[in-house]
């Protein structure tokens, strides 16, 4: 019997070895993903949740010029609140929550991924040093 590879070339193999290799990539992808997941959840998991937090953590997606950005921030206010006029440019909220220590946790995150960091005058007055062109906390998925 005549099987096919993935790009279209010819091989000869029998349908126990192609679906040996079937699984083994699939288990590989499997991976990857598991992966990705924990190490996000090394940096939201270790978030505190507390509704009676002084200030929320914020992070979002936001496109300008064709070009996607992630901005996070701390707020005592509501995002609509803080946005006032210009929470529509909000593409996407991607985490919203009241945690204990935001101030420390947003600078951490700051100096953590400053090589990403894409200063960005799209919003209002304040806040255009927290703007990344990745999304840093792989929150958009």
């Amino acid at each position: 019997m005549v099987y096919f590879n993935d790009d279209g070339t010819q091989k000869i193999s029998t349908p126990d070895v192609w679906l040996t290799n079937r699984i083994s990539l699939y288990n590989h992808e499997k991976r990857i993903i598991e992966r990705k997941i924990k190490r996000i959840n090394l940096i939201v998991d270790s978030f505190v949740e507390n509704p009676n937090a002084d200030n929320r953590f914020y992070y979002f997606k936001f496109i300008f010029k064709n070009r996607t950005y992630y901005k996070l921030g701390i707020t005592s206010q509501t995002i609509k609140e803080r946005y006032g006029s210009d929470y529509y440019k909000i593409d996407k909220m991607l985490y919203d929550k009241k945690i204990d220590g935001a101030i420390k946790i947003e600078q951490e995150l700051k100096d953590k991924f400053k090589e990403h960091n894409f200063p960005l005058r799209f919003f209002n007055d304040a806040g255009h040093t927290e703007i990344y062109d990745k999304d840093i906390l792989e929150l958009d998925t």
